[in-house]
């Protein structure tokens, strides 16, 4: 992966959890089955980081506080529902990685 495709997915990422978050519902979810979700209807993988890692520029920490991570993973299935499945695979974003 790519320098600019880092950018997308971070991007992505952030856009997906600053402006989900309004759309939650107050009913819980299996995160695995709403990373299923993603994967097969957009094939999208998620990871959630648990170990520091070093891309470039970007120093990503494990996540630690995992409390609000079934918040996020239905904000952010809400955010990839308004664009068409083949989106993100022509954007070039493969993996979305939940990160501190």
């Amino acid at each position: 992966m790519n320098f600019s495709r880092h950018l997308t997915w971070v991007g992505m990422a952030t856009f997906a959890m600053v402006s989900g978050f309004g759309n939650v519902s107050a009913a819980r979810s299996d995160s695995g089955v709403v990373q299923d979700y993603l994967q097969k209807n957009y094939d999208l993988k998620v990871t959630i980081q648990s170990e520091d890692r070093v891309i470039g520029l970007l120093h990503l920490g494990p996540l630690t506080n995992t409390g609000q991570l079934d918040d996020y993973l239905r904000a952010l299935v809400d955010e990839c529902k308004k664009y068409p499945a083949t989106f993100f695979s022509k954007a070039g974003v493969s993996e979305i990685v939940s990160v501190r």
